[in-house]
């Protein structure tokens, strides 16, 4: 069983991880509890590696329109849900102040992404393309992804994409690795597919063009160690709920929490 010591030992080798990358404010969760604590955001002007690997990475969503929710989000934010075909929920939660000024926020269901380059495709995850794309919001938002069937933690594989399908990159999950959630910041596609560690090393090879898309491949590749160690720190009881967390398919997604965090907060 993991003590708070070790837990406190965990939470300085993720920090040590993420500032080498240079992450700041990235939102963290303890591995004892599932309460949001101080954390790094990637800081906006991190500094970037050379594009010295293969080109960008583009892939073919097909949109399930009829499954397709929209909702006014006003300055005081809201939640936004959909499911997709096979099952699976989602939902994007915009937190007060995320947006200048109320909009029309679309969230559609992925129907099939035929070239993912994932071995086990979607399996029970999924994606969703959100729209209008682009629009950058004022405060971090939150995508929750509930698969209609388990995906093992292993195999878990976020990813997003701009526009219709490009810039194909691998994409940061949040800390809490008891849930499936991706913290965002602006309007494109995201998803969650089965995919060996080989098959995010191979796309993690491909820089992508766009500085956002990069950037967030490379926490992503940070972020997946820091989430390896903390599931190796939880306690039985964490254990269970993180096996059972994707089972739960027939219930409604709880909102997710969100706390904003200052840019000089420590990590823990």
């Amino acid at each position: 069983m993991s003590t708070p010591m070790h837990s406190r030992s965990i939470a300085r080798s993720i920090g040590t991880l993420l500032a080498s990358i240079g992450l700041m404010n990235y939102p963290l969760i303890s591995a004892k509890s599932s309460s949001p604590v101080p954390g790094a955001r990637l800081a906006q002007h991190a500094i970037q590696r050379p594009a010295d690997g293969p080109g960008p990475i583009a892939v073919t969503p097909a949109l399930d329109t009829a499954r397709a929710a929209s909702a006014i989000i006003t300055t005081d934010g809201g939640t936004l849900t959909a499911t997709a075909a096979n099952g699976a929920l989602f939902a994007l939660t915009i937190p007060k102040g995320g947006l200048v000024d109320q909009q029309s926020i679309t969230m559609t269901p992925v129907a099939s992404i035929p070239d993912l380059p994932f071995g086990g495709g979607l399996a029970g995850g999924g994606a969703v393309q959100l729209a209008p794309e682009g629009p950058i919001l004022m405060e971090t938002a939150t995508l929750v992804i509930q698969p209609a069937s388990p995906i093992r933690f292993d195999q878990q594989s976020p990813f997003g994409w701009v526009n219709a399908g490009d810039d194909f990159h691998l994409f940061p999950l949040s800390l809490d690795v008891t849930a499936i959630t991706l913290n965002i910041d602006h309007l494109d596609g995201y998803g969650i597919g089965s995919g060996s560690s080989a098959d995010r090393q191979a796309i993690a090879a491909h820089q992508p063009s766009g500085l956002q898309p990069r950037r967030e491949q490379n926490v992503e590749v940070a972020v997946e160690a820091a989430r390896d160690k903390l599931q190796g720190g939880l306690t039985k009881k964490q254990q269970k709920k993180l096996t059972i967390s994707s089972e739960s398919c027939g219930r409604q997604p709880a909102v997710p929490f969100y706390q904003p965090n200052s840019l000089m907060n420590p990590l823990f």
